[in-house]
C-alpha cells in the first residue's frame, strides 16, 4: 500500500516494534537537525493531513510562541493552589495506580499493537516544535500551535520531554526526568489539567499518582 501523501518524510515500521524505531530514528534524524514522531497507522496520518488548516507557517507560530509562558497562558495562576499541595498529597491513593502506556501504536478495541504505523520526519531537532510544524491545534479547548510549543518548550526544560506520537486529538510524550515526590508530582497534575482538561478524572490527585516516576504522558482534547 503506499503511503499517504504527507508534507513531510514518511516511514513504516511494524505497530509492535514502535516504541524502538521512535528511538532509533529520534537518535539519528536529530544528529541530522530533525525529529522523529509516531502518527499513528495511514488513516491517522490521513486525518491528520485533512483535519487542520495549513494557513500559517512554522516560522510565524515559533515566533508567536517566544512571547508566551506558561503563566500568560493560565487563567489561574499555579501559585495560588500552593496552599493546597500538601493537603492534595495527604489524600494520594491508598492502591498503586497503573502508569500511563503509549497507546498511538496500539489498536484500541482489541488492545494489541496495530500492523504498521508510520514515523514522519519533523525538520527540527526540538520536538516541543512539532505542532508549529504541523499547525496543531486551535480547536474547541486545544491550545493554539504557538502555546503547545511554549508549554511543552518549559516542560522539556523541566523534566526533558519528547513527543513520542501524535494523532488527529491527542499527544504522547517521553520522559526523561519525571516527578519523583508527591508534591511535585500534584503539582504538576495541577498544570496538566490547566493544559489539558480533558484528562481529569477526580481532580489532580489521580492524575498526579500516575505521574510520579512515569515516563510516559498523555494529552487528548475531544
Amino acid at each position: 500500500m503506499p503511503l499517504p501523501e504527507f508534507p513531510y518524510p514518511l516511514v513504516e515500521v511494524f505497530g509492535a516494534k514502535a516504541q524502538e524505531a521512535w528511538k532509533w530514528h529520534q537518535e539519528l534524524w536529530r544528529k541530522e537537525g530533525s525529529s522523529a514522531v509516531i502518527l499513528g497507522d495511514a488513516d491517522d496520518v490521513c486525518d491528520i493531513a485533512q483535519g487542520f488548516e495549513w494557513n500559517e507557517t512554522p516560522e510565524r507560530i515559533l515566533d508567536a510562541a517566544k512571547s508566551i509562558t506558561p503563566e500568560s497562558f493560565r487563567s489561574h495562576p499555579i501559585e495560588e493552589y500552593e496552599n493546597d499541595y500538601a493537603e492534595w498529597a495527604d489524600e494520594w491513593p491508598a492502591e498503586e495506580i497503573a502508569p500511563v502506556e503509549f497507546q498511538i501504536h496500539i489498536e484500541p478495541l482489541i488492545h494489541q499493537p496495530k500492523k504498521k504505523v508510520l514515523l514522519a520526519r519533523i525538520p527540527t531537532a526540538k520536538s516541543f516544535e512539532i505542532p508549529a510544524y504541523l499547525c496543531w491545534g486551535n480547536w474547541n479547548k486545544c491550545p493554539t500551535p504557538a502555546e503547545h510549543v511554549a508549554l511543552l518548550r518549559d516542560w522539556n526544560e523541566r523534566f526533558g520531554l519528547e513527543i513520542y506520537g501524535m494523532t488527529h486529538d491527542q499527544i504522547e510524550c517521553v520522559i526523561e526526568r519525571p516527578p519523583t515526590d508527591k508534591l511535585s508530582s500534584v503539582k504538576l497534575a495541577l498544570e496538566q489539567l490547566l493544559y489539558c482538561i480533558d484528562i481529569a478524572e477526580q481532580g489532580p490527585v489521580p492524575l498526579a499518582a500516575k505521574l510520579l516516576n512515569s515516563r510516559c504522558w498523555y494529552f487528548r482534547w475531544d
